[in-house]
């Protein structure tokens, strides 16, 4: 007959033990690293808007003014042609023409997306007035 004490492995308490503190840090890691991703599709979506301003400088060189407003990102697309494309599928884009050789580009995040509620802005004049709505995680 076999030792009960001489067969190997772990008793219930340091199963329960390590459980425990694997459910304490995943509380502590998991929203940084949702914070983290958020951030980083907000971030993509300013270069995505940066990129969306020399496309349509782009544009106001070939044609000597800027294309008409676009009020969802098919519209934006259409109005700079093949010289943007958004690199993520989480934001909706809109482009505004002030008609005064100015204009306003703003990021949406989606609904579905877990960036919801991150709005951005670039101002084609004044760049101090670029916002980031604090959902985004991040700033200009």
């Amino acid at each position: 007959m076999t030792d009960i004490r001489s067969q190997q492995g772990f008793t219930l308490i340091e199963l329960l033990i390590s459980c425990a503190v694997l459910a304490i840090l995943l509380t502590v890691a998991l929203p940084a690293y949702q914070s983290h991703i958020v951030a980083g599709k907000a971030n993509t979506a300013k270069a995505d808007l940066q990129a969306l301003a020399m496309a349509l400088e782009s544009v106001k060189l070939l044609t000597r003014d800027y294309p008409a407003s676009a009020g969802d990102t098919a519209g934006v697309i259409a109005a700079v042609g093949s010289r943007w494309r958004p690199a993520q599928a989480e934001f909706d884009y809109q482009y505004a023409n002030h008609g005064d050789g100015s204009f306003t580009l703003t990021a949406k995040a989606k609904t579905d997306s877990n960036a919801n509620g991150c709005t951005l802005t670039l101002d084609s004049v004044k760049p101090a007035d670029n916002t980031a709505s604090e959902a985004c995680k991040t700033h200009w």
